[in-house]
C-alpha cells in the first residue's frame, strides 16, 4: 500500500542529502560506513543512494539503515579549521 505522507516525509528528510550506512545487518555489510547522496525516494518507501567513489551505481536501501552524514562532515571541517 502506497503511503503518500510517508513518501513525502522521506523526501524532506533525505532527498539530495549526504548519508552514510550505519546498519550492522549482514546484507548491508558491504555498504557500512560508505557515504553517498540520496538521488530519489521510491514508492515502496525506500531510498536510492549513489555512493562516492568509482562505483556510481544507485542502491535501493531502506531508510532505517541510513544516517545523515552532514553532521559528521561539519565536525571534521571544524577540526581541520582549528589545526
Amino acid at each position: 500500500m502506497i503511503m503518500p505522507e510517508e513518501i513525502e516525509r522521506l523526501k524532506k528528510q533525505f532527498l539530495n542529502k549526504r548519508v552514510k550506512v550505519v546498519a550492522n545487518a549482514p546484507e548491508f555489510a558491504r555498504f557500512w560506513g560508505r557515504i553517498g547522496t540520496v538521488k530519489a525516494v521510491t514508492f515502496n518507501c525506500r531510498v536510492l543512494v549513489q555512493f562516492d567513489g568509482e562505483d556510481r551505481s544507485r542502491y535501493d536501501l531502506p531508510p532505517e539503515v541510513l544516517q545523515l552524514a552532514e553532521a559528521d562532515s561539519e565536525r571534521s571541517d571544524t577540526r581541520q579549521a582549528r589545526s
